[in-house]
């Protein structure tokens, strides 16, 4: 049975609307042995870019570009130029590689290479066969303690889902020579001796081995925004009460004080006051009651049921909020638990297998800055182009009607002169 009859030409089945950031890390890794005889790694490491793909009317975007700086043996941010844009159509070839990767054929993998590409350990023959492929074992930066992880000869791309699940394709050494070769030569093509020379790793036709791997960003889900739930007013305090004045004790150890003379003046002199003031007519008597002054007990039942339709209000707008943000939270946990499983599935998927992809497909999906960014192309039909039929100058104007009447008036004599 042929290769093409049972393998799934198609080999991510990704359909590039759910693509939403294609992140590339352009680094080479070469082994070498050292003066020892020992197996050491070359590492050159090129830069780092992070794109959002379009979405509606939203235009690719370069969110990241990272330049490696050999003096600090870091990342450093590399700001575009004013005389750079991006290369759309680069990266548009990118996009629709990866919705139609082919791959060509494909090589059971050890069972002891784990499917996240990180390991704790392995023997001398499974490190040889990726060796072989151009996949290395290399310990992990960011955490010394914990997995290695199998890094590629010719960098990486990792492709970000919506829903959370992302690929992680890492490329391998060439296979020595393309598909279009073998059939070339099983057909007698006078060709295939051509092609079968062509041995170097940047050959457009030659094969590439590659690792596809998943896993699942949590990060690339929005988190749910929650409502606030409104606060309780704080019950009014009721006015504290201001303390009576109390008489003057008219006792001191036991024994009556007489008040001074001039307390007498003065208290004297209040009851003459009184007497003057004219009697108010108008003044209702203490025993009398209006009657469209509300009663204190009345007043006290309205307060009372107004405090209630208060706390029902606010006790109904705490369950409406409550019911909608676990709603939000649902939805989310929804979300996350579909993209855990997306991923799952896609990583038993690619479990199993090398991969052999086309060269041309390689040659559109691994691209570095001079494939990412470009020199802005000149404006067409500036000015200045030389042509003699061009009409912008003030002297190749007609002149104006008004001008030629004013000129007119001017030469015509005056009244006066006849």
């Amino acid at each position: 049975m042929r290769f093409e009859d049972w393998i799934e030409p198609n080999l991510l089945k990704l359909n590039t609307m759910d693509l939403k950031k294609v992140e590339i890390k352009d680094y080479s890794l070469t082994p070498m042995a050292n003066n020892s005889g020992q197996l050491v790694l070359a590492s050159s490491q090129k830069g780092e870019f992070v794109l959002d793909t379009p979405a509606g009317d939203q235009p690719w975007k370069l969110v990241q570009d990272l330049a490696f700086d050999p003096a600090k043996k870091i990342m450093i941010p590399r700001p575009m130029a004013a005389d750079e844009e991006l290369n759309v159509t680069n990266l548009d070839a990118l996009k629709s590689a990866l919705e139609d990767l082919k791959i060509v054929d494909v090589e059971r993998k050890p069972g002891a290479v784990p499917a996240d590409l990180r390991v704790r350990k392995l023997d001398d023959a499974t490190m040889e066969t990726l060796i072989e492929r151009g996949f290395f074992v290399v310990p992990n930066r960011k955490d010394p303690d914990g997995p290695a992880e199998i890094l590629s000869n010719s960098g990486d791309i990792t492709l970000q889902l919506a829903d959370g699940a992302r690929y992680i394709l890492r490329f391998g050494v060439t296979t020595g020579e393309s598909s279009a070769a073998v059939k070339a030569k099983k057909k007698g093509d006078a060709k295939s001796e051509k092609v079968d020379k062509a041995k170097d790793d940047s050959s457009f036709g030659m094969d590439r081995y590659l690792f596809v791997a998943a896993d699942f960003n949590k990060d690339a889900i929005p988190k749910p925004v929650l409502e606030k739930m409104p606060e309780e007013k704080p019950a009014e305090k009721a006015a504290e009460k201001t303390p009576e004045k109390k008489a003057p004790d008219t006792k001191v150890d036991g024994k009556d004080v007489k008040p001074v003379d001039g307390d007498k003046k003065g208290d004297a002199k209040k009851n003459e006051l009184k007497k003057d003031e004219p009697a108010k007519k108008d003044e209702p008597k203490k025993d009398e009651v209006k009657k469209d002054e509300p009663k204190k007990d009345d007043v006290k039942k309205d307060e009372v049921a107004k405090e209630a339709n208060t706390s029902e209000m606010l006790a109904a707008q705490r369950a409406e909020i409550e019911k909608e943000n676990k709603r939000r939270q649902e939805e989310y946990d929804a979300k996350v638990v579909a993209g855990k499983k997306h991923a799952k599935e896609l990583s038993d998927r690619f479990a199993q297998w090398y991969y052999v992809i086309p060269g041309q497909t390689y040659a559109k999906i691994h691209l570095d800055r001079k494939d990412i960014v470009k020199k802005k192309e000149p404006p067409k039909g500036g000015a200045g182009t030389g042509n003699d039929h061009d009409h912008g100058s003030p002297d190749s104007l007609p002149a104006s009607p008004a001008a030629t009447l004013e000129q007119l008036q001017k030469d015509l004599p005056s009244p006066e002169k006849k």
